[in-house]
């Protein structure tokens, strides 16, 4: 980047990016890429922050969002049985929490449905629909199928997932990391437990399965939050970025 010659050079950050490595090594090397002299732009309050605190660097926010032209509510495959809980992710990837998720609802009396976007789906589990490797333009009747979304992730930078299934009329069950707190709220629009608390999520669900009511108020506000966060206005806030130094 510094034998790049451009009048402006702009780092996106969308994740505190050391957390995806162990080693000291590679950690440091991110590290020093916060250092440099770069315009900062970031999609989340909470790597903002952490790149001023750490690093001394002003970061213009623009907003994740989603295309609330595509993530729309369908009733089309709505459950009339069983109570059905989704579960979303790569299982190949530790720190997406799939494994987490599934062990608080496998004995659960609910229909397990799982988004494995690697392809990966262990054998014994109890699952009752699998869809790989799903197109974008498709998991909004996923969302819509389901009555509660069980999102467990250990670091996620803005966790859209769960903002689209907000959107799609799910309820939200999702655990504490960094980049939920950008939207969710505990009791208000969703159910937040403790990170890697595989009991916690269970009462969760389990609250959720026993009282409707309950359900039926965060489906509601979760479904105005999604419409605060749009994708347009992702894109009219980068707009601004680009056309403006930091």
């Amino acid at each position: 980047m510094k034998s790049l010659k451009a009048d402006r050079k702009i780092y996106f950050v969308q994740s505190d990016e050391r957390f995806f490595y162990d080693d000291t090594e590679t950690k440091a090397m991110v590290a020093s890429t916060y250092r440099q002299d770069f315009e900062f732009v970031t999609i989340a309050s909470w790597v903002r922050e952490f790149l001023d605190r750490e690093f001394g660097q002003k970061a213009a926010l623009v907003a994740n969002g989603i295309d609330l032209d595509v993530f729309v509510e369908s009733r089309g495959l709505r459950s009339v049985g069983r109570p059905r809980v989704l579960i979303e992710g790569p299982l190949s990837v530790p720190w997406k929490g799939v494994a987490d998720a599934y062990a608080a609802v496998r004995d659960l009396d609910v229909d397990i449905w799982l988004v494995a976007s690697d392809g990966i789906v262990p054998v014994e589990w109890r699952l009752d629909r699998v869809f790989k490797a799903v197109p974008q333009n498709e998991m909004p009747e996923i969302y819509s199928s389901c009555d509660i979304l069980l999102k467990m992730s250990h670091v996620e930078s803005f966790c859209l997932p769960a903002l689209e299934a907000m959107a799609c009329g799910c309820a939200v069950v999702v655990g504490k990391v960094n980049g939920a707190t950008e939207f969710v709220r505990h009791e208000h629009n969703s159910l937040v437990v403790e990170r890697g608390d595989i009991a916690s999520a269970k009462n969760a669900v389990m609250r959720l399965l026993e009282n409707p009511v309950l359900r039926k108020r965060l489906v509601e506000e979760g479904r105005r939050t999604a419409q605060s966060l749009s994708v347009k206005a992702s894109f009219s806030a980068m707009e601004e970025v680009i056309g403006a130094p930091v």
